[in-house]
């Protein structure tokens, strides 16, 4: 049994809703046991055994399953182990999406019977060592479901979730009996608490060795359940027939041994639990213990009111959330207030997307009345804008720009005179060039002057005074160019000066 495998997944939760109060019930034998759990705001479940009369007045009934379902309650059964089967299937893909696909076909060739005839359920994936996924699958015939359910209902009660004997007991026993406190303390039986575990003799020392094997022995009336596991992962369940008096007859060991002996090695450690009805008779656990032991030596544990277990297993999987749930009422089998739970999940899934979807719509209408609403205002006033500097011309949409440099060229002859008498005067900077041109002792031949642009030519005696005048224009704010020629009569050179800019 592999130890070292990575967990993928395991199914949390088997109902479409949670519950906060639940009926455990569980047939053996034509006897039945209920348990009723309640779960509190703070996740703890509180569970107390109901006598038959009180079962009968506090436990919904077939008749009143409406009623329970309004006022939260969930009635919990399960298929026993003897009329199911659980499977891992070991797939040689790395991909859990890939085998998941492949996995009911490998199921198909497993099962002894067509798959179309059963239900099934993985319930859990893990990784092997070698990389690649296997899968723990549940699976019942639907003909050993539907008695199920008409054994239930025979005794007044219509289950909204049908279990599994062996997942149940296993789950469970790792709660009220953790794997942590699975030691070699000295065979003595022993009993544990709800959530808690202690062997009578004191606690475990924490140098002993952890035991990872567990085997789970359910006595119930008319049939033993074998459950066995490694540490925390489920490794597969049995069933025997409970013989009539199991102390006189070695029959029980010799088949219980052969089933153990394809499961476990020889000689390993192992932790041994029993509950169920007759579990409360001491000669029988001690006998099973004793004859065991001698094969897989470790220490045996009792559990807390052993008869009740199981129903308190399936309380405790119905309420809260934890690894291995499963819910073998599926498909046509559907207790009606599951399947109008599931209904409703599925409206409401349907109305958020049906609402997400208007406001989304709404959003993007709204979105686009406000965008066209602002186009057609800046429309507006360009074409306002457009129409006070062209007036009396038709502008068409998109022709703003070049209709209106038009019009402005058509008019700028007649606004010149007026725009001339507002522009300073280029005297000013005229006096500013000539003073410039003083100051560096040189003499201006031509000058042409315009508000953004000079164009001059002159002589000078020194070369250096060219540029002297050449910084004093880029003080007044031109960008200058000037060209030196060659001396002239020995003592003069010319120049030219072009510049841009520096206007006033």
């Amino acid at each position: 049994m592999a130890t070292s495998e990575k967990l993928l997944y395991t199914c949390r939760s088997a109902m479409p809703f949670r519950s906060r109060v639940c009926y455990g019930v569980t047939l053996s034998g034509g006897v039945a046991v209920t348990v009723r759990a309640r779960r509190s705001s703070g996740g703890t479940v509180r569970q107390a055994v109901l006598t038959p009369g009180e079962t009968s007045a506090r436990r919904p009934s077939a008749d009143g399953r409406a009623e329970s379902a309004r006022s939260g309650g969930v009635t919990a059964g399960c298929l026993a182990v003897q009329e199911s089967l659980t499977l891992w299937l070991n797939s040689p893909l790395t991909s859990r999406a890939k085998a998941e696909k492949v996995l009911p076909a490998l199921l198909d060739i497993q099962l002894p019977f067509p798959v179309e005839d059963c239900m099934y359920r993985f319930v859990e994936f893990r990784r092997t060592p070698e990389g690649t996924v296997s899968a723990l699958v549940c699976a019942a015939r639907r003909e050993a479901i539907q008695a199920c359910l008409e054994r239930y209902q025979a005794q007044g009660t219509d289950p909204m979730l049908l279990d599994h004997e062996g997942l149940a007991l296993w789950t469970q026993s790792l709660v009220e009996w953790p794997a942590r406190n699975a030691t070699h303390p000295p065979a003595t039986l022993a009993r544990s608490d709800c959530g808690q575990g202690s062997v009578a003799g004191g606690p475990a020392e924490p140098h002993r060795r952890p035991m990872p094997y567990r085997v789970l022995i359910c006595l119930a009336n008319d049939h033993v359940t074998l459950v066995i596991g490694c540490g925390e992962r489920y490794g597969n369940a049995h069933s025997l027939q409970m013989p009539a008096s199991p102390t006189a007859n070695g029959d029980l060991v010799n088949r219980l041994q052969r089933i153990l002996h394809a499961d476990l090695p020889a000689g390993v450690g192992v932790q041994w639990l029993f509950c169920g009805a007759r579990a409360g008779e001491a000669a029988v656990v001690e006998m099973l213990h004793r004859s065991l032991t001698l094969v897989w030596p470790g220490p045996l544990t009792l559990i807390e009111e052993p008869a009740a277990f199981l129903a308190r297993a399936l309380c405790a999987r119905a309420l809260k959330r934890g690894p291995l749930r499963c819910n073998l009422r599926q498909q046509t089998f559907t207790h009606r207030a599951v399947q109008r739970a599931e209904d409703g999940r599925a409206r409401a899934a349907a109305v958020g997307i049906l609402v997400a979807g208007l406001l989304l719509v709404g959003f993007s209408l709204t979105s686009r009345l406000l965008g066209e609403r602002r186009f057609n205002r800046i429309k507006s006033e360009i074409a306002a804008v457009a129409g006070e500097l062209a007036p009396g011309v038709t502008i068409p949409y998109g022709r703003e720009i070049p209709e209106v440099q038009k019009a402005w060229e058509k008019q700028a002859p007649q606004t010149a005179p007026f725009l001339d008498a507002f522009t300073p005067s280029l005297a000013v900077r005229l006096a500013e060039v000539i003073e410039a041109g003083q100051a560096s002792s040189v003499w201006f031949e031509t000058l042409s002057l315009r508000r953004n642009n000079l164009i001059l030519t002159g002589v000078t005696e020194d070369w250096d005074q060219c540029g002297q005048l050449e910084q004093r224009l880029k003080a007044l704010g031109y960008t200058v160019k000037l060209d030196r020629q060659e001396a002239v009569a020995e003592t003069e050179v010319r120049f030219t000066v072009n510049a841009e800019g520096g206007g006033p």
